[in-house]
């Protein structure tokens, strides 16, 4: 059993910490505010969807994350991408990591 991705549980967290604040907060609230589809947000909390490169760029953006959280987003996506061995990791989302990891003292 494979244990879930550090981008995945931050998302879910992230989702929980904001519906503890606002209980009629929703993951469609939760989409639109990170650029987001609903279903597609859904299929990729579930593990169902493959996160793209274009999804990570704009969730980076959105959740305005710290040098550590961000190397650990991209490493996950990274490390995910690459033990499910059917997506090519882009060499955009590893210079994105690359820079993170620059960035951090």
């Amino acid at each position: 059993m494979t244990s879930t991705p550090y981008y995945r549980n931050f998302l879910n967290d992230e989702l929980k910490s904001r519906m503890d604040r606002n209980a009629r907060y929703s993951l469609r609230a939760y989409a639109q505010s990170l650029k987001l589809e609903p279903s597609a947000l859904s299929q990729i909390l579930a593990g169902k969807r493959p996160i793209s490169l274009r999804v990570v760029q704009k969730l980076l953006v959105a959740l305005e994350l710290s040098d550590e959280d961000r190397s650990r987003f991209l490493i996950s996506v990274i490390e995910e991408k690459k033990s499910l061995g059917t997506q090519k990791v882009n060499r955009e989302l590893l210079k994105l990591a690359d820079d993170c990891r620059a960035n951090q003292p």
